[in-house]
């Protein structure tokens, strides 16, 4: 996809330059996952948040969360900790999985009443 840096940007107010870094972290570059360089598992809540961060519509609380995340996540990297090590630091702070994982559950038990 060609503008959906742009148009994040444009919908939450971070530069272009920082959306792409963010992009390329999440989606273009392989980490050190422990047990393998690889990039990281396809992930539906991360792919539903990315898709209302470039609609702008409907952006709920936990799509900026990811956005946060992967930047802290990010710079922990650049400074020397591994990315497990900086993806639990980071999740102390900005916790992702967990703010996803509890809004589809909701949204889950409430579709069951």
């Amino acid at each position: 996809m060609q503008t959906d840096v742009k148009r994040i940007a444009e919908n939450i107010g971070y530069s272009e330059e920082s959306i792409q870094s963010i992009k390329d972290f999440i989606f273009n570059e392989k980490h050190d996952l422990g047990d393998r360089i690889d990039y990281f598992e396809p992930d539906y809540f991360m792919a539903q948040s990315w898709q209302r961060l470039i609609d702008g519509k409907n952006i709920l609380p936990h799509d900026l969360t990811l956005i946060k995340h992967e930047k802290m996540e990010k710079e922990l990297i650049s400074q020397g900790y591994s990315q497990v090590d900086a993806h639990l630091l980071t999740s102390r702070k900005y916790n992702y999985e967990k703010e996803a994982r509890e809004y589809y559950d909701n949204i889950n038990g409430n579709n069951k009443k």
